[in-house]
């Protein structure tokens, strides 16, 4: 029997999962956990075989959990069900989980994956009391190409990569290559499998024939010689602080991160890349001069080296003193100033800034800056990430781009929470603005001119109002069929920037707003409304397809005047407006 664990905090989609799943999955053993934290108890009292988790949670996250689950339970497959979205993560997460699936996610689709797990692990080829040497020769007679993974107990020991039967390369912890191949045929009592090839690339590390590499680990079994661990395992602990401190600085993470590179430095200070990683933690110019210079002097031809160099001489030219770090290109810029002195990009939020945003920007530092904030967002929730990743975006004017990120942005981290609120704000509005220019040149060159335009104004005189904000063109169109024969003007709009640029020019008497919206969703557009004087006075009615008493509170909470469930009776939705407007 089967054993699956589900990691969500959402207690709708656990029950979800146990009553309607159990029907379509008959033999299976349904555990659940609202947290990673729960989870690694339920993986240290269960067997479980397969693991389905949301990635954003309280506590110890999704991210958290994979990577505890591939480093202790190779053997388990995952699969991820998340509305956690930012661009490139499912590419990236595709060589770590068996399925990725978005929210919300279709039962069917899900319990379809979940037996797609089931069957590869039952065709898995299980190879245990095999020798390892044995199951090699083997391998070598058939010139297979493959994975095998060398187990010991429930944890992995390490990998053995062949092309064509010849040992091509091996990883054994922080060994590689040789030493990592004898040091694994070497083991007692091992498990082994054959696991799919990575996509990515393998280098040939290892170049000596089978018997060859199988021998030499004889001989250091029965000699009781082993090769320096010591110093390898120290030489891979600095290099895995080193790349730990380079994630905290590309995550803004900088005092935690300069921690890191100082406590190397201290003990080994010969290495280029950190000496150059701890000059982008630094606001001082003359330690940043040394850091720099100390880097150079080990490594002269880095050409990210001398880019760095490039940057300190630029900031020496503007004769800055006090100094901050630009978030896109690591340049030193003066601590008051709006925009980086080196790649022009905008570093602040205002109504004159954002008419003259992405003006003369130096767009590959730009985009080398998102491929960097997209690598943490695949570790790691980080709302001052989304929110500069937005901003690169709005400096490259990629209007979708950055309202994708700060949507994950609010959804991320409640308004009334969110250091950056007021500047996402400005930057919606501006969005919209700008869109709503666009729009209004298309519609006039359409409509042949002013006279159309003021006969089409004439024709709505007197009528009340409606303006619905709804992603479903059905849903708009019934809306519209109940309410125009009441007499009232319907006002659409399929998302919520396409709201925001329509109150630019009609003031409706009432808005009815769906809550799961595309770019921005019904709170955000509510959040932003209220903090207009000129529009927070209008009614709002929330459309939602969610009954939850939660759902509920929360539209209360956030100033709407009602909240109707769809689908809903076109006389209940008659009876709120008029309720509020007549």
């Amino acid at each position: 029997m089967n054993t699956i664990l589900f990691v969500d905090d959402d207690i709708g989609m656990r029950k979800i999962f146990d009553l309607k799943l159990k029907q379509k999955l008959d033999g299976c053993q349904f555990l659940f956990a609202e947290n990673g934290e729960e989870a690694i108890g339920q993986l240290k009292r269960h067997k479980i075989n397969i693991l389905v988790t949301d990635l954003v949670m309280p506590g110890v996250d999704g991210f958290a959990l994979l990577s505890h689950v591939s480093n202790n339970y190779p053997s388990i497959l995952t699969i991820v069900v998340t509305s956690y979205t930012v661009p490139g993560l499912q590419a990236k997460m595709a060589d770590h989980v068996f399925q990725f699936l978005n929210k919300p996610i279709n039962l069917d689709t899900l319990a379809e994956s979940i037996k797609l797990a089931e069957e590869h692990q039952r065709n898995r080829e299980n190879l245990a009391g095999v020798s390892l040497p044995g199951l090699m020769q083997i391998i070598e007679a058939e010139n297979k190409t493959c994975l095998l993974s060398v187990r010991a107990g429930n944890r992995e020991q390490g990998v053995i990569y062949f092309h064509e039967g010849e040992v091509f390369n091996a990883v054994c912890g922080p060994l590689r290559g040789e030493d990592a191949a004898i040091k694994l045929i070497a083991m007692d009592d091992i498990l082994a499998d054959y696991r799919r090839l990575p996509r990515k690339k393998i280098r040939r590390d290892i170049h000596k024939g089978t018997q060859a590499l199988i021998l030499k680990a004889m001989k250091h079994k029965d000699d009781g010689k082993k090769t320096d661990i010591k110093k390898q395992q120290s030489q891979y602990e600095k290099k895995e602080q080193l790349v730990r401190g380079i994630e905290l600085c590309e995550g803004m993470h900088t005092k935690k991160a300069q921690k890191i590179f100082y406590a190397l430095i201290q003990k080994k200070a010969g290495n280029a890349s950190t000496w150059m990683w701890m000059s982008r933690t630094l606001t001082n110019m003359d330690q940043l001069r040394v850091s720099l210079s100390r880097a150079y002097k080990l490594d002269p031809k880095n050409n990210e080296l001398k880019q760095e160099l490039r940057k300190y001489n630029q900031a020496v030219k503007e004769k800055l003193s006090k100094i901050r770090r630009c978030p896109f290109c690591f340049a030193p810029t003066g601590k008051e100033v709006a925009q980086c002195c080196f790649c022009k990009s905008h570093l602040v939020v205002s109504k004159n800034i954002l008419l003259k945003i992405g003006q003369n920007v130096v767009r590959s530092e730009l985009q080398i800056a998102l491929a960097r904030f997209d690598r943490v967002l695949a570790r790691e929730v980080n709302t001052r990430v989304l929110f500069f990743a937005g901003l690169a975006c709005l400096n490259l004017k990629d209007f979708d781009g950055t309202l994708q990120y700060h949507e994950q942005l609010q959804r991320c981290a409640r308004s009334e929470d969110c250091p950056y609120s007021t500047e996402v704000g400005q930057i919606v509005s501006f969005i919209a603005s700008m869109r709503t220019l666009h729009e209004a040149d298309h519609e006039v060159s359409q409509l042949g001119g002013e006279d159309q335009g003021q006969q089409s104004l004439k024709s709505t005189k007197g009528q009340k109002k409606v303006l619905v904000v709804e992603d479903s063109p059905t849903t708009r169109k019934v809306i519209s069929m109940t309410l125009e024969p009441h007499g009232y003007h319907i006002i659409e709009a399929a998302d919520g920037i396409e709201a925001l640029s329509k109150l630019n020019d009609e003031r409706p008497n009432i808005i009815l707003l769906d809550v799961m919206l595309p770019k921005l969703d019904g709170y955000a557009v509510l959040s932003l409304l209220k903090q207009n004087s000129e529009l927070k006075g209008i009614p709002v009615v929330m459309l939602t397809s969610k009954d939850s008493l939660k759902d509920k509170l929360k539209g209360r909470f956030s100033s709407a005047k009602a909240y109707l469930t769809k689908p809903f009776k076109p006389e209940m939705l008659i009876s709120k407006i008029q309720q509020y407007i007549e």
